[in-house]
């Protein structure tokens, strides 16, 4: 899992947070959560610093499920 920031098309920035999964010999991306949508870098910031406690519990959950 990761935080993917990806710039649109009209200059805003999104925020998720991404899941890789292997099909077969194919790795795809699946969003697990829109975090939010940034205008500035700066909001971008503030977006990925607010939720980045929540995304390393729920990484720290998924891997005590793992093994």
């Amino acid at each position: 899992m990761f935080i993917r920031h990806k710039k649109m098309a009209n200059g805003r920035t999104k925020v998720q947070i991404v899941k890789s999964v292997r099909t077969g010999t194919k790795v795809q991306e699946r969003v697990l959560r829109h975090v939010g949508t940034a205008r500035n870098d700066h909001e971008r910031d503030v977006i990925i610093a607010f939720d980045d406690k929540q995304f390393m519990s729920k990484k720290q959950n998924y891997w005590k499920g793992v093994y």
